[in-house]
């Protein structure tokens, strides 16, 4: 298995596989943070964004390129022992932490791949359903490459309540 900076990559994929969004932090030019839920593809090392070709986004990003991205997969509140009242529950979870560094891809091969990456992680690409993305639509639309330069795993296992358990 590949390790990437500080996690195995497999286990980071296997989360990124199950949720729907990842949320992008970056870091304004006045210092002000700004955070995102943006649809994405991944593979080894890399994450596809798309975005309009003008908002603050995308210009925060040409001044600086370095994001932190966050995917989080939850399954429920839970019981996790005994301590005080408060500290008994927690999240069950999954989550991936990753810092990279967003490009914005001119080359036309280039961003029909990220785009074709993006589609297969909603099931809207390749096995048979190859959903076509007319010019006009590319035109239009900004594909980001983010490199990952950091990444690391975080979960929590508590027992999930059934719905029927009171708190």
């Amino acid at each position: 298995m590949a390790t990437h900076h500080g996690c195995d990559w497999n286990e980071a994929a296997d989360i990124l596989d199950r949720v729907e969004y990842v949320s992008m932090a970056m870091c304004g030019e006045d210092g002000s943070p700004y955070l995102v839920p943006v649809n994405f593809g991944h593979e080894p090392g890399v994450l596809y964004v798309h975005c309009a070709p003008e908002g603050r986004k995308l210009d925060i990003l040409k001044k600086n390129p370095k994001v932190c991205l966050n995917a989080v997969l939850t399954r429920g509140l839970g019981f996790k022992g005994d301590g005080a009242l408060a500290c008994r529950y927690a999240m069950d979870f999954d989550s991936v932490l990753m810092e990279g560094t967003a490009e914005i891809l001119e080359d036309e091969t280039l961003r029909k791949h990220a785009m074709d990456v993006l589609l297969d992680q909603y099931g809207l690409g390749g096995s048979g359903k190859n959903l076509k993305i007319s010019s006009d639509v590319m035109q239009k639309t900004v594909m980001l490459r983010i490199r990952i330069h950091a990444a690391s795993i975080k979960r929590s296992r508590v027992d999930v309540f059934s719905g029927k358990e009171s708190v």
